[in-house]
């Protein structure tokens, strides 16, 4: 009996200690990586006196889920580009809502420093019915030279479909772009307004189009 509970106990350790290594792996896994070069940029080498610049922005239209995925990273290279740490996220109250937001800041040293605080809602105004707010969050410990990255999830109607919007200029310069929109092969009229009419038995597609250095402001 004794030798048996060494056994369990030994086995219990063993799975403490593999959890430990696994879910910080598993964790890093979620973020793009992030190179020695672009933590040690210290200007926009296409824009130089640039405050800000995003370095990566990918959007993923899934109408499957009737969800859109946003990933931004921005590198912060002025005191006056760190108000892009306060974040601001658009959406319609009714139409569609933002889920999962999860964000962080990575100094040059490559110390990171995860947000954990609250993520407020807030309207900004109302219009015909419809009521615009936003999901604002300010991320952590954010400096000149530092990288900040967030993503969150937007819900959409799943008894409509989602339009494809891919802005491919903003206010900073984005020097990477990636879109993807997936939807079902079949097509027809109906498809455009009413998502649950579709034949949920087709295959889904992907087109991913990608952009590089889209310019915009500072």
């Amino acid at each position: 009996m004794k030798r048996v509970l060494n056994m369990v106990a030994v086995t219990c350790i063993g799975l403490v200690l593999a959890l430990m290594i696994l879910v910080p792996a598993l964790g890093a896994e979620d973020w793009q990586p992030i190179s020695k070069e672009d933590l040690a940029l210290k200007d926009n080498p296409t824009k130089p006196g640039a405050h800000a610049m995003i370095l990566y922005r990918e959007n993923n239209v899934d109408n499957q889920s009737s969800t859109v995925s946003q990933y931004i990273r921005i590198k912060i290279f002025t005191e006056e580009g760190k108000k892009w740490g306060d974040v601001e996220i658009p959406f319609v109250k009714g139409y569609y809502d933002i889920h999962n937001v999860r964000a962080r800041t990575i100094h040059p040293d490559g110390s990171i420093f995860n947000f954990d605080g609250k993520v407020f809602e807030k309207e900004v105004y109302k219009s015909g019915g419809f009521k615009f707010l936003v999901k604002a969050f300010s991320l952590p410990e954010v400096q000149a030279g530092s990288i900040i990255e967030y993503k969150y999830v937007e819900q959409h109607n799943t008894d409509y479909y989602v339009a494809p919007e891919w802005v491919l200029q903003e206010e900073l310069f984005t020097r990477y772009a990636k879109f993807s929109f997936k939807t079902d092969t079949q097509e027809s009229f109906s498809r455009l307004f009413w998502r649950n009419y579709l034949n949920s038995s087709q295959p889904a597609t992907q087109r991913t189009v990608e952009r590089h250095a889209c310019d915009g402001g500072t």
